[in-house]
């Protein structure tokens, strides 16, 4: 009898197990994708202690019982009808092992789904784990720590690389004690394996005490070297920003630090000059002003805000190299055949004196006619040199090169990119003509064409000249492949070599 219980008492309770089991799979798999803690959790905690009871319970109810004597078995059952049963009972535990197995991997393969970036709710938490720090800001004065302070604090949790570069503005508030506000700065470096690391620090001490660090996020490093954040860091350093933010008696200042500048200054308040000593002597009012620099206003909630200090830090190589490059453009400006930078469509400097430059002179249709000038004194001095270097073709310019004094070649492209066309001059520009190539023809799906069509200016090697041949915008033969030529007479005439994959 009791055997005949348990059986009949397996077949009807495990069918529920498996709904409630489903039921809980179901709910996590929800919660991966679409959240919902507070309506999903409570669901799979109740069904998941329920799961464990009722196991509990049959583990101790199996080890507990005890075997029927035969006797008693004939005189509650006929061993034919527990041999059915039994049967029965060893079918579904199959088929409950099987769906309990199959419910498994789907929520599995549903929740790895969700981890998926930008694919569901898990994705986003995994995402956040992976990516998002916080730190207390302990060292929080400007007076005291300058920008070390954070550094240090930030380096408790993330290690930063020793060498900084900002993206934009960094930015950052003060009141009149030091105490640091807010910070806002997008910082990046490379790790000691060369990769770069991205940091995005934030604090506000209205809404946080800790510091919020962001990791990994998307930018195209530069690495220049006019965005270094260490001149920052040694300026407040070296300046005097204690006394002098008293001087003002606001209560609230804003820092914004850029890099390096160069430009007139029109800004109301003092530019002044630094060095690794301090503060020098001469300060400058309404100048011309070039270097690291940042600034320093008051916070007024109600009026706009006055610039009161800009410290730049005194390099007197960036000064004169500034000063150099404001001649020459006051020369430009005053050459008669000066042009705007947005007509240069390529510059090529064959040393420090001579240059050339393929400028527009003119524009239709997305077709421009295009004049060569050259330079003999670096740059401060242009004319022109060819009025018509691609003899009458319109197009877009597409390359500009000089193996010497008399050898060039420039190319000029056609229906939108699609193909191109190389001219060479031995005369130093004042005169060229096409180089016709060696056509290349393939095949591709049972197609014979020419594919290599855009030819880039050559590079010359051990007296020779290597030309490499692309395909255009229109090409897409085996991996954008590209045709390779060369010449032994000076760009003459080219012979086929191979095809570089």
């Amino acid at each position: 009898m009791r055997e005949n219980r348990y059986i009949k008492r397996a077949i009807l309770l495990n069918p529920l197990v498996i709904i409630f089991y489903g039921i809980m799979c179901y709910s996590l798999k929800e919660l991966a994708q679409y959240g919902g803690v507070k309506r999903r959790v409570p669901i799979i905690i109740l069904i998941l202690s329920l799961l464990m009871i009722w196991f509990i319970y049959s583990f101790f109810k199996i080890r507990r019982s005890k075997p029927i004597a035969a006797q008693e078995l004939n005189n509650t059952i006929s061993s034919i009808q527990l041999s059915k049963m039994m049967q029965i009972s060893k079918w579904w535990f199959r088929l409950a092992i099987l769906m309990i197995l199959l419910i498994t991997s789907f929520t599995g393969y549903k929740i790895y789904q969700s981890s998926i970036p930008y694919n569901g709710k898990l994705s986003w938490v995994l995402q956040k784990a992976r990516t998002e720090r916080e730190v207390p800001f302990h060292h929080n004065n400007i007076y005291e720590n300058g920008l070390l302070g954070l550094i240090e604090d930030v380096n408790q949790e993330v290690d930063l690389p020793k060498k900084l570069y900002i993206t934009n503005e960094l930015n950052l508030s003060y009141n009149q004690d030091g105490e640091i506000t807010k910070f806002y700065g997008f910082l990046y470096g490379q790790s000691v394996k060369g990769e770069t690391e991205t940091f995005l620090l934030s604090y506000d001490k209205k809404k946080n005490t800790n510091i919020q660090i962001y990791l990994d996020n998307y930018l195209e490093a530069t690495y220049n070297e006019d965005q270094l954040l260490q001149p920052l860091i040694d300026g407040l350093e070296i300046v005097p920003l204690k006394e002098m933010s008293k001087e003002i008696g606001a209560e609230q200042f804003d820092l914004s630090y850029t890099g390096f500048e160069h430009h007139t200054s029109n800004l109301e308040g003092v530019n002044y000059y630094y060095h690794e000593e301090g503060l020098m002597d001469v300060s400058y009012s309404k100048n011309d002003y070039v270097g690291y620099s940042f600034k320093i206003e008051e916070a007024d909630n109600i009026k706009p805000s006055k610039l009161k200090f800009n410290f730049v830090y005194y390099d007197p190589s960036a000064i004169e190299k500034y000063e150099e490059e404001k001649a020459r453009e006051e020369a430009q400006a005053e050459d008669p055949n000066y042009v705007p930078k947005e007509v240069i469509a390529e510059e090529y400097f064959l040393n420090e004196k001579i240059g050339f430059q393929l400028v527009e002179t003119d524009a239709a249709l997305g077709s421009r006619f295009y004049g060569l000038r050259k330079t003999e004194d670096g740059g401060f001095n242009w004319a022109m040199h060819n009025e018509n270097p691609f003899l009458d073709r319109t197009g877009v310019a597409a390359g500009l090169t000089f193996i010497d004094e008399e050898l060039g070649f420039i190319v000029l492209s056609h229906n939108g990119g699609n193909e191109a066309n190389l001219f060479r001059t031995s005369d130093g520009g004042l005169t060229f003509e096409q180089v016709e190539l060696p056509s290349v023809s393939v095949t591709q799906n049972g197609a014979e064409f020419e594919p290599f069509d855009f030819p880039e200016p050559p590079i010359e090697s051990n007296g020779k000249l290597t030309l490499y041949v692309n395909q255009g915008t229109d090409g897409d033969y085996q991996n954008n492949a590209k045709a390779v030529y060369i010449s032994k007479n000076r760009g003459k005439s080219f012979e086929f070599v191979e095809i570089e994959h």
